[in-house]
């Protein structure tokens, strides 16, 4: 739908996100959903309003949104790793602080490779790989989080289908 918008309607569409976000955040703090199901909304939408679909959109600007979305989730895995910890698969080797924590590390990662042009293919395949591979963990939260309130059980079950346009801009990127 952005992509065949004029620019000011797309500001008038980032604007009305954004206020959506923050009615949303005020009924999950009022809700007592926790700083778990903030967290996430805060990297859901963060993802939904710097990422715009990529139909249109030139890799290098696939490239630095998907660099700054990149930086913030890593610093908030690295920040508050046990928001991250629950939605660890338990089949996995290690303690979920270590996943936490070294996902955080890849993104952060990812975003690197992403802001720098010369290694922006790179970086496209890379986060390609990174969303495929925390899927798992989005799709494991969207199921235990059945029992929450509604507003952060629509953001759990939101971010399954967001990996989508996120991968297929990462491949973009990739594709250069």
């Amino acid at each position: 739908m952005m992509s065949s918008l004029r620019p000011r309607q797309i500001r008038a569409e980032r604007r009305r996100q954004l206020a959506q976000h923050r009615r949303t955040m005020r009924r999950l703090r009022r809700s007592g959903a926790g700083s778990s199901a903030t967290s996430a909304l805060t990297a859901s939408t963060t993802a939904v309003t710097i990422l715009p679909r990529a139909a249109g959109r030139s890799p290098d600007a696939l490239a630095r949104r998907q660099a700054r979305m990149y930086a913030v989730t890593g610093m908030l895995h690295l920040a508050v790793p046990g928001v991250y910890e629950s939605i660890i698969p338990e089949a996995l080797p290690g303690t979920p602080r270590q996943w936490a924590v070294w996902s955080g590390v890849a993104e952060l990662g990812v975003a690197g490779l992403l802001a720098i042009p010369r290694t922006r293919r790179l970086g496209g395949a890379a986060s390609a790989a990174l969303l495929v591979g925390v899927w798992p963990g989005n799709i494991k939260m969207a199921v235990d989080w059945r029992d929450k309130p509604w507003p952060a059980q629509a953001v759990a079950i939101g971010r399954v289908p967001l990996q989508i346009p996120l991968i297929r801009s990462a491949v973009a990127i990739a594709r250069g």
